[in-house]
């Protein structure tokens, strides 16, 4: 009798472990399915699994402050307030800078904040790193939201969520005037391209140490004329 309640207490804990597993479809495709609008770097190469990585999560900061901090070169301070929905994809699944993933990751109210938040897209230059080493990135914002995953065990949850111009406003990045045609039936769509970061600000700390050690150069250029 006990090992038999040990055992149905371990099924119950694996059933509701696995009821956090929200599954998201995210692409780049248009309305039909038979075109993508691409994805390419600051010059307008489309990014493939060696030149780019891509993730979705929630962000804690305003569009504004995301936009601002990149043109600082603050890529630290975004990616500290970036929560990722499962791990970083490729952007060439279809072809190059054409994408389709299927992510899943757990979205209960009890385990993190993802659940109701609006969902960002963030694509890099550098497919072994994060974006806070690479050089140029892309984030967009998207319509659409991530799901909540029930408590208790119930009906798994999907969403869709899609990098469009109709789903999607940039944050940072760029779309069009480049296009290319996957030769899907679609024809020629919008290309986005990344954005090259500004290089980061000197720290209120270093220029501090640079104002001082200025003023002691002075001074000592002053004391050898006095000698």
């Amino acid at each position: 009798m006990y090992k038999h309640l040990l055992f149905s207490l371990t099924v119950l804990w694996g059933s509701i472990a696995s009821a956090g597993a929200a599954t998201i479809t995210i692409d780049n495709l248009n309305t039909t399915g038979n075109g993508a609008f691409g994805l390419a770097d600051n010059a307008g190469t489309l990014l493939t699994t060696a030149t780019g990585r891509l993730s979705i999560g929630h962000m804690s900061m305003s569009d504004a402050n995301i936009a601002n901090n990149f043109n600082l070169g603050n890529i630290a301070a975004i990616w500290a307030a970036f929560q990722p929905f499962d791990t970083a994809f490729n952007p060439d699944s279809l072809a190059p800078g054409a994408f389709q993933f299927d992510l899943m990751a757990d979205t209960r109210v009890s385990q993190n904040a993802l659940g109701g938040t609006d969902i960002y897209v963030w694509a890099w230059n550098d497919a072994n790193a994060t974006p806070v080493s690479s050089s140029q990135s892309l984030i967009a914002h998207l319509t659409d939201i991530f799901p909540t995953d029930p408590e208790l065990p119930g009906s798994p949850l999907t969403a869709v969520a899609h990098l469009r111009p109709s789903e999607a406003a940039l944050v940072v990045g760029f779309s069009g005037p480049q296009t290319y045609d996957y030769g899907l039936g679609g024809g020629s769509l919008n290309v986005y391209r990344l954005d090259t970061m500004a290089a980061p600000e000197p720290s209120r700390a270093i220029l501090t140490l640079m104002g001082l050690s200025l003023v002691f150069f002075n001074r000592r250029r002053k004391q050898v004329r006095a000698a």
